[in-house]
């Protein structure tokens, strides 16, 4: 997982999967890697309004202010029980699905769109029903 440390961007975070695991090649992120809380729960928690408070208590400097190492590692998350935290991941999981889809089904409508308006409707949704 990895949180923006710049102030503007504080809620710009987001789970990084295995395939991008040691990609990241910038100092305006913290990297989190944490044994007591799962990447959904963290995603929530540091989302959260508190999270965010946080996160902005954090941050020092004048021009381009940003919440240093040390005081990031200073923010207070409650620890919650696995069951807790099986719950918050499957409903992150399943969001990131359900985008996906969504995604997917927004792409078939534009060509579908397209069919119907190079050929016909008919094709269209002959198309779809494919």
């Amino acid at each position: 997982m990895v949180v923006s440390s710049i102030e503007g961007s504080l809620s710009s975070i987001a789970i990084i999967g295995e395939e991008y695991n040691d990609a990241l090649c910038s100092t305006g992120f913290h990297v989190i890697n944490s044994n007591h809380l799962n990447s959904g729960t963290l995603l929530v928690l540091l989302k959260s309004f508190v999270g965010q408070l946080q996160l902005k208590k954090g941050c020092s400097g004048t021009i381009l202010t940003a919440i240093n190492q040390n005081a990031f590692s200073r923010i207070l998350l409650p620890i919650l029980p696995q069951a807790q935290q099986l719950q918050i991941q499957q409903k992150i999981t399943e969001s990131f699905e359900l985008r996906k889809q969504s995604k997917q089904l927004l792409e078939n409508a534009k060509r579908a769109v397209e069919i119907a308006i190079e050929q016909d409707e008919s094709k269209a949704i002959q198309w779809l029903d494919a």
